[in-house]
């Protein structure tokens, strides 16, 4: 979306309309219902959902964003904790 506000897509798509009609329009339908309706279907395929019902078992780009954080704060924490118990081995005059 922000890329969409980026670029003024309104004001592109009437541009396009003009170099393909020749005449200015204030209202580029032809391209604002199908690019709307590609959005829409854009984000239910890249986040595989329909209506809660996943497409295929393959997970999903925040699925894997989300496994990934878990991971890393497993990791984290299992080194943190090796290091506490390793000073605690050392003693108070390491």
């Amino acid at each position: 979306m922000n890329f969409h506000a980026d670029v003024d897509m309104p004001v592109v798509q009437r541009r396009i309309i003009e170099l393909l009609t020749g005449r200015p329009d204030r209202h580029a339908w032809l391209f604002e219902i199908p690019y709307s309706i590609g959005v829409g279907l854009g984000m239910l395929i890249f986040f595989n959902r329909v209506f809660r019902k996943r497409l295929n078992d393959e997970p999903n780009p925040l699925e894997v964003e989300m496994f990934m954080y878990q991971e890393n704060v497993n990791h984290y924490v299992i080194t943190e904790e090796y290091a506490k118990a390793r000073e605690r081995e050392a003693g108070p005059d390491a």
